[in-house]
C-alpha cells in the first residue's frame, strides 16, 4: 500500500539490522489495498508478498508468522499457507461479499433525558432548523457527536431503528426525536448512516467513544 513497511529490495538490509541489534523476527505481513474491489490487484500484491517471504527465508532459518488477509480477502487467497487471518469489519458483520452469511452485531441505544410538549412553530435545537408542525410531544436522548455519533445537520437526515427521524441538528451530548420512550434503539445496522455520511460502516462503528457502556450478549 506504500504506507509503511519495506520493499523487496530493502529486505537484505532489514535482516542485517535485525541481526545486528539481536532482534526477534516474529512475523511478516502485508495488507491488501483492494480486496473489496473486483480486479486482480490482490493477486498481484500477494505474488509480490510471497516473493518477499521467499527472499526473507534466504537470510534466516528461524520460523516466523506470516499473514495477509483482511475480511474481504478471506476467499481471495489460499489461507492454508498463512498462519492467521485478520478479521476486522467481518467481526461486526459488514462484508458485502458475505452479506448472505453475516449479519450486523452491534446496536446503539439512547436513554431519554427529557420530554416536552411543543406547540406549532416551536423550533428544536441549534439554529432552529426543525420547526414543529403541530402540537405534539418530543423527547431528547443522551447520545451526541461528543459520544462519537456523527453529527447531522440541515443537509443530512437520518432515522433511528423504529423509523423516527432525528430532528434538527445532533448536539454534542444529545439529539431529539418525536417519541416518549424511555429508551430507543438508535441503530442495529449502520449501513444507512454510512451512506448518509458518505463513508464506510467501519468508520461509524469505530468512532463511538469507549465511554459508552458496552453490553455483550
Amino acid at each position: 500500500m506504500c504506507r509503511n513497511g519495506i520493499k523487496i529490495e530493502q529486505i537484505e538490509n532489514a535482516i542485517k539490522l535485525i541481526k545486528k541489534y539481536h532482534l526477534n523476527l516474529f512475523g511478516v505481513f502485508t495488507h491488501f489495498s483492494s480486496a473489496d474491489e473486483i480486479n486482480n490487484k490482490t493477486q498481484i500484491q500477494e505474488n509480490i508478498f510471497l516473493k518477499c517471504i521467499n527472499e526473507i527465508k534466504t537470510y534466516t532459518s528461524k520460523a516466523f508468522r506470516i499473514h495477509c488477509s483482511n475480511s474481504n480477502a478471506i476467499n481471495l487467497v489460499n489461507n492454508n499457507i498463512y498462519d492467521i487471518a485478520r478479521i476486522g469489519i467481518g467481526i461486526y458483520g459488514y462484508v458485502e461479499k458475505f452479506k448472505d452469511n453475516l449479519q450486523p452485531v452491534m446496536s446503539l441505544y439512547a436513554k431519554k433525558i427529557s420530554t416536552r410538549l411543543l406547540r406549532t412553530n416551536d423550533e428544536i435545537g441549534y439554529g432552529g432548523i426543525f420547526k414543529v408542525q403541530k402540537n405534539d410531544t418530543y423527547s431528547n436522548y443522551d447520545i451526541g457527536y461528543g459520544d462519537g455519533f456523527f453529527r447531522l445537520n440541515e443537509r443530512k437526515k437520518a432515522k433511528i431503528k423504529d423509523g423516527s427521524f432525528i430532528l434538527g441538528r445532533v448536539s454534542m451530548d444529545s439529539f431529539s426525536v418525536k417519541s416518549e420512550k424511555d429508551e430507543i434503539c438508535v441503530f442495529d445496522n449502520v449501513s444507512h448512516l454510512a451512506k448518509i455520511h458518505d463513508t464506510i460502516e467501519y468508520e461509524i462503528l469505530t468512532h463511538l467513544m469507549p465511554s459508552i457502556k458496552r453490553n455483550i450478549i
